[in-house]
């Protein structure tokens, strides 16, 4: 079995101010049952390079911009619904290494998808 070692752990915010507040879900949101849906991203490191994951984290940074909302935080109010804060929290970034083989690692890309 493949280990998997975690490096580092932090949250990317926005790199620039983005909008603050609160967004409402419509109804047909509402309606739908809220998971949380991790997302991971594998990549093969040349043998010889360590990753630039600083490079990683400023690219993520600046992408946030945009998609702000990504960064905000549900809460449920009254009734039983949901709302979004925009309020930049951020996003969880996670620096991990495996001695997994890459086709391995493949494999388990295909099944995330």
């Amino acid at each position: 079995m493949a280990s998997i070692t975690i490096h580092s752990s932090s949250t990317i915010v926005p790199s620039h101010p983005t909008p603050t507040g609160i967004l409402s879900f419509s109804d047909c949101d509402q309606y739908k049952p809220w998971t949380h849906i991790p997302t991971v991203y594998v990549y093969k490191s040349p043998a010889a390079k360590v990753a630039d994951v600083e490079s990683l984290k400023t690219s993520l940074s600046q992408i946030l911009v945009p998609y702000y909302p990504l960064t905000g935080r549900l809460h449920w109010i009254a009734g039983g619904r949901l709302e979004l804060d925009c309020c930049a929290a951020g996003v969880l970034f996670v620096e991990a290494s495996s001695d997994a083989s890459w086709k391995i690692t493949a494999t388990l890309r295909r099944r995330m998808v």
